[in-house]
């Protein structure tokens, strides 16, 4: 795991979050394999509320006051997502297993005399129909998701990142520490 933390589940259920989907978009592998996934523009409006990390936190202030974007550093692996879907009809929410969270960038939204501070992402999942049906329903939509970060990403979720420029400057692994 990173040394960066997402929401994490405490008192109040700081890991369900209400977001919005802006859009979704199919993103086809390489051949042969042709893997699919789904990646999802999310907005999260932030309210200064308890339970975000520190670094959604010093970002929010630094934006209140600033009025200036500030895009974080930071990516996160190994994240199963529940999508509620209290809108629809059916009893089932839409899960999305193993996503990867990147592309942060926090700034002001909203009514230029009295804006509001929001958190824009990226998810990227694996495909299901089920989780492509409901992008559908859902664009554009607000609803609640809860994160929960799962063990670490797979050798295989690291390669579908492309950012494989470290491997070749960092040092050598150690056995003993995995």
């Amino acid at each position: 795991m990173s040394e960066t933390t997402f929401f994490i589940r405490g008192r109040n259920k700081g890991n369900e979050r209400k977001i919005i989907l802006s859009s979704a978009t199919l993103l086809v592998g390489k051949a042969p394999t042709k893997t699919k996934r789904i990646k999802m523009k999310a907005r999260l409006p932030l309210n200064g509320k308890a339970g975000a990390p520190d670094w959604v936190t010093n970002a929010m202030v630094f934006v209140s006051q600033s009025h200036d974007i500030v895009s974080p550093q930071v990516e996160f692996s190994g994240f199963d997502i529940v999508f509620s879907d209290e809108n629809l009809f059916a009893e089932a929410k839409a899960r999305a297993q193993k996503c990867q969270l990147r592309s942060f960038v926090i700034q002001e939204a909203g009514e230029s005399e009295n804006p509001d501070v929001e958190m824009q992402f990226l998810i990227y999942a694996p495909f299901s129909r089920g989780l492509w049906q409901w992008c559908g329903q859902m664009g554009g939509e607000e609803f609640w998701a809860q994160f929960t970060q799962m063990d670490e990403p797979d050798a295989e979720d690291l390669e579908l990142t492309g950012d494989d420029e470290e491997e070749e400057e960092g040092e050598p692994e150690d056995p003993e520490a995995a």
